[in-house]
């Protein structure tokens, strides 16, 4: 599973990354639980929708 870089200019418009980084399935499962167990804690439940946002600095 290959995931890319999306960032958002100023214009307002989705930039995308020329790389992918590729992950197994394994591992954007582990990603994905992490994410659930956090947003649950947040009080975010099965159905509702939300958008997430990532700023990757070196």
């Amino acid at each position: 599973m290959g995931v890319r870089s999306c960032t958002v200019g100023e214009d307002g418009k989705e930039v995308y990354g020329d790389t992918y980084e590729y992950r197994s399935y394994t591992q954007m499962g582990a990603e994905t639980d992490e994410i659930t167990k956090v947003l649950s804690t947040l009080g975010v439940s099965k159905g509702d929708r939300v958008a997430l946002f990532a700023m990757n600095k070196p």
